[in-house]
Parts: C-alpha cells; structure tokens; sequence
C-alpha cells in the first residue's frame, strides 16, 4: 500500500515547516523579495532592449549575471559551511538591494548604458552566487530534521508562485509608470526578507571542527620524516 502524501494526511503535515515561527518569517519574507527579484529581471531585460535594440545584448546580459554562480559556486558552498548562514544571507540581501537602488537611480536620473547594466549583473549573480548555499542550507537551522523536506517544498512553491507575480506586477508597472519603478520597488523588497531575518532567533554559530584529510597527513608525515634525515648525524 503507498504511503499517504502530505496533502492525505492533512493541513498540519502539508505545512508542518509553518509550525516554526523562525521559518514562518523567513517565508514570508522570501515571498516578497522573490516578488522583486522576478520583477527585476524583467524590467532588466526590457532596458537592455529599450538601450541596444539588439536580442543579443539581452541575451548577453544574462548570460553574464548567470556566469558568477557558475563559477563561484563550488566555493561560495565552502564558505556557507564556515560561517553564520544568517549573517551570510543577510550581506548578501543587502548588497542586492544597495545594486537595486544603484540601478533605479541610475535610469530616473537617464544616466543608464548597458554598460552600467552588464557591471550591475555580475554584480548581482556574485551576490546569488553566495546567496542561494547559504540560503538553502539555512533551512534545516529554521525547521530541524524532521520538517527539512517540508520547509524545501514549499520553498520551491513560493519561488514558482512569484514566477508567475513578479512578471506580471513588472509588465504593469512598466506601462503604467515606467522601468525604473521595477528596480526600485526591488530594492524596497529586499527591506521584507532583511527585516525578517533580523527577527530570526536562533543558536550562536560554531565553526565546525574540521580533520586534516588522509592525503594531508601522509604529506605532513613524509615532511617531517624529510626533515629527520636530513638533521647532521640523523640515522638512516
């Protein structure tokens, strides 16, 4: 017999991760952040187009914005693993937002070229780079063991809602006001998930202890036997 899902067994265990009041604030605020995020990307594309005329700028841009997380993601997991995740997150919103802001100024004072948009989406994808490790191993710190799975799902939920919304808010925004607007109420959203995570409460963070690997040894081990028989009168 299969065993029953989440949605069977009831509300409690299809949201069990909301029991947590640490993950409750990190959602929410993740649900109107994630809102700006697909807001920006948008109206980001949309400026490259209005700027250059030219679908290869705008598939250049974001294949640039992509190209940090490719290569620094490997080390920006080693880094989440020692350090404070909520520390990293919360340096990694805010220079999200700082670019946001930087970005809208740029277009409402009409001193944006695509050059200012290429530098900006490094900028953001090195932030994202270090953002999504920390971000996604900071789940089991807001909800434990048992309710990881949960907290994951309805993670992946709200990034696909807001991947509907963002779009659409920014479509609208874009013709009733104007570009810029996209980018600043970006960085107005970063303001949610800061403030909530801020809130958080959790244990102090301890910096694991770590073993020198089996290769590290045996080096350390053949360096100091070097050593040893190279000392005038060593035995050999």
């Amino acid at each position: 017999m299969p065993a029953p899902t989440p949605l069977q067994l009831g509300p409690a265990a299809a949201f069990g991760a909301l029991r947590h009041k640490n993950f409750r604030l990190f959602f929410s605020g993740q649900l109107v952040s994630l809102i700006g995020t697909w807001m920006h990307q948008v109206a980001r594309s949309w400026l490259v187009l209005e700027l250059t005329n030219s679908a290869f700028y705008v598939g250049f841009v974001a294949a640039l914005g992509s190209l940090p997380v490719l290569l620094f993601s490997l080390y920006a997991g080693a880094v989440a693993d020692r350090m404070s995740k909520l520390r990293l997150i919360i340096v990694t919103q805010t220079a999200a937002m700082i670019l946001s802001f930087a970005l809208a100024a740029l277009v409402f004072s009409h001193a944006v070229t695509v050059w200012h948009i290429v530098v900006i989406a490094v900028l953001i994808g090195t932030v994202n780079a270090f953002d999504v490790p920390g971000r996604q191993s900071f789940f089991i710190e807001l909800v434990g063991r048992d309710d990881l799975m949960n907290a994951i799902a309805l993670n992946s939920s709200a990034f696909n809602v807001t991947r509907i919304l963002g779009p659409s808010v920014a479509g609208i925004l874009i013709g009733l006001l104007a570009v810029g607007a996209c980018f600043l109420l970006d960085g107005f959203s970063f303001m949610a998930v800061i403030a909530a995570l801020l809130l958080i409460r959790i244990p102090p963070f301890q910096r694991p202890t770590t073993r020198p690997s089996a290769w590290a040894q045996r080096w350390t081990t053949s360096a100091r036997r070097a050593r040893a028989t190279s000392r005038p009168g060593a035995t050999r």
